[in-house]
């Protein structure tokens, strides 16, 4: 909060967190030899309660520090820090090399990489080299084990068929989520080296929204997520009012940066944002907010 006084006159600009924080600064300049109290450019906005979420607090990283934020994460990661994975940088784009023993593990360096601050895009050149040889049989035994054991695909008819460790997957599921869910199941068997998820999905018009807070998976990520575009529900000034509304009480998105336009139900996305994580969440905000198909021209600084 900036204040400057004028002949008496109390001038506040700034941002605060909530409405009520800003009545407190109100009332709390009114201290003896005020006249009045204009706070008109005194915005409110969700982030400015915590300085983790407030706009412009990233910087620009060189190469050597984007690689260097890599390597912490990967170590600092569980399921792929027993591992020896090679982050290469240039220009703010990382290629990643090395060996894991598991399909999730080269999965996860990969997702670990997308949230580093800096990165631009990832090639995931990680190879899926076994600890131990397993029979196609066995492999197929313990994949179609690992299905039934999950809580969200145990229910489902899905088919398994491996040949020299590319599982296949076949059946049917009711959403996204479920396909998903299938596929990561199934990355975490030993011996398996690649996926082809050939599951159909009975509500294809539903589009999966990421939540960062729940999901080990980005369903981005996946090569089959192709969902049809569906007839819009509502209409677009409501669309618009929704999004506007996820995006503001959003924990990674400065939505004061973001302009949203919508037109028969695709919404379309302009302005700046501070890292690709802030650019994938404002998608998913927009689809949280009703829209059928999402156009997402954010500009990454």
């Amino acid at each position: 909060v900036k204040v400057a006084v004028n002949d008496g006159q109390v001038n506040l600009s700034g941002t605060v967190g909530s409405a009520a924080e800003k009545t407190r600064v109100l009332n709390s300049a009114f201290v003896p030899g005020v006249k009045s109290v204009i706070a008109e450019n005194l915005k409110v906005a969700i982030w400015g309660r915590n300085s983790e979420l407030r706009g412009n607090k990233y910087f620009a990283k060189t190469d050597v520090q984007i690689q260097e934020a890599i390597k912490g994460a990967l170590l600092d990661d569980p399921r792929v820090m027993s591992f020896e994975i090679d982050p290469e940088v240039v220009d703010g784009g990382v290629t990643l090399r090395g060996t894991v023993d598991n399909l999730k593990a080269k999965r996860a360096a990969e997702m670990d990489a997308r949230r580093t601050v800096g990165v631009s895009w990832v090639k995931n050149r990680v190879k899926v080299r076994p600890a131990e040889t397993k029979t196609d049989k066995l492999v197929e035994s313990d994949a179609k084990a690992a299905l039934l054991r999950d809580p969200y695909v145990g229910s489902y008819e899905i088919s398994v068929d491996v040949r020299n460790g590319l599982v296949h997957l076949y059946g049917t599921v009711d959403t996204y989520f479920e396909k998903g869910q299938a596929d990561d199941a199934v990355s975490r068997v030993p011996g398996v080296i690649a996926i082809d998820n050939q599951i159909t999905v009975a509500n294809a018009y539903d589009p999966y929204a990421y939540n960062p807070y729940v999901d080990d998976w980005r369903i981005e990520n996946y090569p089959w997520y192709n969902y049809q575009i569906a007839p819009a529900t509502q209409n677009d000034l409501t669309i618009k009012e929704h999004i506007d509304r996820e995006l503001f009480l959003s924990p990674y998105v400065n939505s004061e940066l973001v302009t949203v336009t919508v037109e028969d139900g695709v919404a379309t996305l302009t302005g700046t944002v501070d890292s690709w994580l802030e650019y994938t969440e404002a998608s998913e905000n927009a689809f949280d907010g009703g829209a059928v198909k999402v156009k997402n021209n954010l500009k990454v600084k």
